[in-house]
Parts: C-alpha cells; structure tokens; sequence
C-alpha cells in the first residue's frame, strides 16, 4: 500500500526534516490476538475483523557531536482497531478476555529519542511515547498505557563482553469492570541486565535478570 516519504537536509547533519504517510493492512487471526494477550478466549472467524492503519508523521532528526535526536508527531488512524476487555463470566474459573473492534481510532503520537555515544565502547539511549486516543464508539482503549518510556545503555568490554541495562515504565492502563465503570491499573517500571561472552564468531554465552525490583503489576486486569 503507499508509503511515501521525504527527507531534506535543513542544517548538514545537525537538523534533517522528514515526513511520510503510509497506509498498512492489518491482518487479525486468533493467533495474531493471543499474541497481544495470550487469556483471549476461543473466538470463531466471524468475530475477527481485519484492521487498516494510517500513519501521517512528521519530525527532525540528527546528530551533534557524540549526541543524536529524533522527535517526531504522528497522526494514526486505526480503523477496526482489536480492544481486548474482560469477559466475566462466572462459570470460569480463569479470567478471559473478548475483542471488541472500535469503527474508527485517531492516535496522536508524540515520540523522542535521545542518544548519546560517549565512545565506542558506551552508548546512552533514551526514549519515550505518549499517545492520545480518540474513540469512536467505545468509551475508552482499554490496557493500552498512554505513556511509555525505555531507558538503555550499553557497554562493551575488549569486543568480547557486551553488557546492557534496560528501564521501562508504563504507565497505568484501564480496565472494564462488570458493573460498565472503568479501573486504572498502577503503572510498573521493570528493570534488567543482561551480559553476553563471545567466545567465537560461532559462539557465545549470555544471561539475563529481568524485573530486579521483583514489582508485581498487571499488564491486563
């Protein structure tokens, strides 16, 4: 589908203006959706629907010295966009969730990232989304969280130790109650490390610690 974009040079490498639209067809299948919750309850072929995606975006970019940029605002409109919400029934024991499909989403998107390499060997990254969503029919885009951000860094020994630390907050999503009402959830921020040995260029060892804080949260009521 079209995709076009450009790109102009306002500044050397230091200020790039660019801008683009897109359009993509989403394909939803229940394997497609119980990747996004894997508590999706059994649906038949006449509860999925496909989604299109319209993508407008705008944005600078570009480097100074040993820092990078990139800010950009976007327009998404989302038509048919899959909203998974609880499904109470009280003959089950474990919760599971139904698909809802609202008629027509805009999201607006704001997005940065900021890097800075202070030499080869480290390298700062940080970024960070908030997306505000207009429905159509629903009264809200449930467990969707609003505003997201990832902090990383990466260190690399003699180019044969990698070490990484990773940050991420989400912030708190909403649910559907039975009673029609809606319940935020409490955001999480999780964190990680991660080292890797390359003992060849055929080999390798590597570990990873993920949620050192030990935070107990809800990615879906």
């Amino acid at each position: 589908f079209p995709d076009i974009g450009l790109q102009r040079n306002i500044w050397e490498n230091y200020i790039i203006l660019y801008n683009g639209w897109k359009m993509e067809l989403r394909k939803n299948s229940y394997q497609s959706l119980t990747q996004i919750n894997p508590w999706l309850e059994q649906i038949t072929v006449n509860n999925l629907k496909n989604g299109w995606l319209e993508d407008r975006f705008i944005g600078l970019k570009g480097t100074v010295k040993k820092f990078n940029y990139n800010i950009r605002f976007a327009q998404n409109l989302y038509r048919h966009m899959p909203v998974l919400v609880n499904n109470f029934d009280t003959a089950t024991i474990l919760q599971q969730f139904n698909v809802l499909y609202d008629r027509r989403v805009n999201i607006l998107n704001f997005h940065t990232e900021l890097g800075f390499r202070a030499n080869s060997n480290l390298q700062f990254n940080l970024a960070f989304d908030f997306n505000n969503y207009e429905e159509d029919r629903l009264a809200r885009i449930y467990h969707q969280p609003r505003f997201n951000s990832r902090f990383n860094t990466k260190y690399t020994i003699a180019d044969k130790v990698l070490l990484s630390l990773d940050i991420i907050y989400l912030d708190g999503v909403y649910a559907l109650l039975p009673n029609g009402t809606d319940l935020q959830l409490k955001g999480t921020l999780d964190a990680s490390i991660a080292a890797t040995y390359i003992f060849s260029k055929r080999f390798s060892f590597f570990v990873n610690l993920n949620n050192l804080a030990s935070m107990k949260y809800q990615r879906y009521y």
